[in-house]
């Protein structure tokens, strides 16, 4: 169960599974980057059987479905955390971020079943995409608007985790909780505004660690952000994926992840800089998110076609 959803929560959709719908010895496993003790509690809470951090392994992953499918008796409750599966417990974050590193690669390319030419592509669409993210949460807390900055975070976090950049990954947990925590946006004599200041530091940190992985993956299929050269007919057949990807994301249906990484591996246009806030929506399963976001690019760039021709 994911806990970030559109419209209606994991922790809600628990709730309505085990009281609406009566099912309550379906096994309902929480998936988040949210790994702090309290997270964890309003999962059981809700009526989860389980909670699984993200960026997880997929063994781990595995493991924990065979322990509720086949080596006990299905029930609620059980706080059976992957950190007790051989691997490091979970920890509260700290801002400073202790001894972890910037960078981390061999867990990272384990997670991804050793495809190191994905985890490359993630990294590229990450350095492309995650200071836009950070301005958006910017954007929020000149608003006031603690919790738009703080969900914001959360899918800075969740990339993070996902690359291998576990210090920044730890930064923004602290800064979503501070967010969350205090409708203020002050946490430890720094504003909302500093939290952010102080994650951005961190991010650019994270950027330099990570530059010559992106910058060696660029150069083997010849991307170069928007250097990419493309003619009418790439424009063109780019922009008629999208309206085949629109309706399926309108109806929030799966199909569209299967499509969008199609269209990725199509189209060298689809992964510049241009559509970088739309592969960021989709890395994130923000699907209502990304239609509007294809809404706009449809919308800019069938005029920028017209007025080319």
């Amino acid at each position: 169960m994911d806990m970030q959803m559109p419209v209606l929560d994991g922790l809600q959709a628990t709730e309505r599974i085990r009281e609406e719908l009566g099912l309550r010895e379906l096994p309902v496993l929480a998936m988040t980057a949210n790994a702090m003790v309290s997270d964890r509690e309003k999962c059981l809470q809700a009526g989860m059987n389980a909670h699984i951090g993200k960026p997880f392994d997929i063994n781990e992953v595995v493991a924990l479905l065979r322990h509720f499918i086949l080596d006990q008796p299905f029930g609620r409750g059980l706080d059976i955390d992957v950190g007790q599966m051989d691997a490091p417990p979970v920890v509260e974050p700290d801002l400073a971020g202790g001894d972890l590193p910037w960078r981390e690669d061999q867990a990272s390319l384990r997670r991804l079943g050793g495809n190191a030419e994905l985890l490359t592509e993630l990294r590229r669409r990450f350095v492309a995409s995650a200071e836009e993210l950070l301005k958006q949460a910017e954007a929020c807390e000149t608003r006031s608007e603690w919790g738009k900055a703080a969900d914001v975070v959360h899918r800075l976090k969740g990339s993070a985790g996902a690359i291998g950049a576990p210090r920044l990954a730890q930064a923004c947990a602290e800064a979503e909780q501070a967010l969350r925590s205090d409708a203020q946006g002050h946490h430890g004599g720094l504003s909302g505004a500093g939290l952010l200041r102080a994650l951005e530091a961190s991010l650019q940190s994270t950027l330099v660690a990570f530059a010559d992985a992106v910058a060696s993956g660029a150069a083997a299929d010849g991307l170069t952000g928007e250097a990419v050269q493309v003619g009418e007919s790439e424009v063109d057949a780019c922009l008629l994926g999208l309206q085949v990807l629109k309706p399926q994301l309108d109806r929030a249906d799966m199909e569209a992840v299967d499509l969008h990484e199609r269209w990725l591996a199509e189209h060298a246009l689809a992964r510049t800089q241009r559509f970088a806030r739309l592969n960021a929506l989709m890395d994130d399963m923000d699907l209502q998110a990304a239609s509007q976001e294809c809404d706009r690019l449809l919308g800019v760039d069938v005029f920028l076609a017209g007025e080319a021709r």
